[in-house]
Formats: structure tokens, C-alpha cells, sequence
């Protein structure tokens, strides 16, 4: 095996400690493609409220595909995806891949279970 092994594709070790140092990664298969992806920040987070805010019309389904697809090139590390890339993968990828994201970024209410005093 050389220094930068292979893991899958073409990311190796080396690319997978350079995220670590910057961020919590995660890997997940989806279509028999690995995707690695990071949470998003709470400033990233309010980046996409307000672009999608400001473009949306009247329609919220526009306006969600819009968040999903911009949470994704945001935060994919691995393989990366542009607005037209993010068009030409299986239907359900974006927003599977931002459901995790947002789940990775503590948007996951059933991890936080609150503690009654």
C-alpha cells in the first residue's frame, strides 16, 4: 500500500485527517456511491435561509430543493457537486444526503432527549 492508500475512489487517509482536523466527517453509501460530508454551521445554516428567502416566490417546494442542493455543496466533501452535477444524480441522493447533513449539524431531535428538573 502506498503513503495515500486508497480507501474508496479517490480519497485516502491523508484527505480523510485534513477534514478531521476541520471538521466532524462522516461517510454514508447511497446508490452504491460513498459520499463523505460534514455538518453544517450555524452561520452556513443562516447563509441558505436567507438566500432562499430571498428568491423564493410563493413556492415552498422550489424553496426546499433550493436549501437541500445548497446544503449538499456545502457540505460534501467527497465526490463534490456543483448546481449541475447535483441535477444528474438519482432523485433521492440531495436529499438524502441533506437530511444527514442537517441530522450531523444537531438538527436531529431525537438524540436530544431534555432533562425535567
Amino acid at each position: 500500500m502506498s503513503k495515500s492508500s486508497e480507501l474508496t475512489d479517490n480519497v485516502t487517509d491523508e484527505m480523510i485527517n485534513e477534514w478531521k482536523k476541520k471538521y466532524a466527517v462522516y461517510r454514508i453509501t447511497i446508490a452504491d456511491t460513498d459520499y463523505y460530508y460534514r455538518p453544517l454551521t450555524r452561520a452556513e445554516f443562516r447563509n441558505i435561509s436567507k438566500s432562499s428567502a430571498a428568491t423564493a416566490v410563493s413556492n415552498t417546494v422550489d424553496t426546499s430543493f433550493q436549501m437541500e442542493e445548497q446544503t449538499v455543496a456545502i457540505c460534501l466533501l467527497y465526490p463534490k457537486m456543483d448546481s449541475n452535477s447535483i441535477l444528474n444524480v438519482e432523485a433521492g441522493v440531495v436529499t438524502t444526503l441533506s437530511e444527514l447533513i442537517m441530522q450531523a449539524s444537531g438538527f436531529d431531535q431525537n438524540d436530544a432527549i431534555p432533562e425535567r428538573l
